[in-house]
């Protein structure tokens, strides 16, 4: 038996997120209980894979 399984791309603006709800990275980083580091470098697009257990 073969499985086969399509990669599914989640895209997540984060600029745009913070610009449109007037929050600091700093405060979605709290809200979402996320290392600010993480989400600075998602944000700026150094680092493109994130593990989905943070989505969830």
């Amino acid at each position: 038996m073969i499985l086969v399984y399509k990669e599914k791309v989640l895209v997540i603006h984060i600029k745009e997120l913070v610009k449109n709800h007037n929050i600091s990275l700093r405060e979605l980083s709290r809200r979402a209980d996320i290392d600010i580091a993480r989400l600075s470098e998602l944000s700026s697009r150094k680092r493109q894979r994130i593990d989905i257990d943070y989505i969830e």
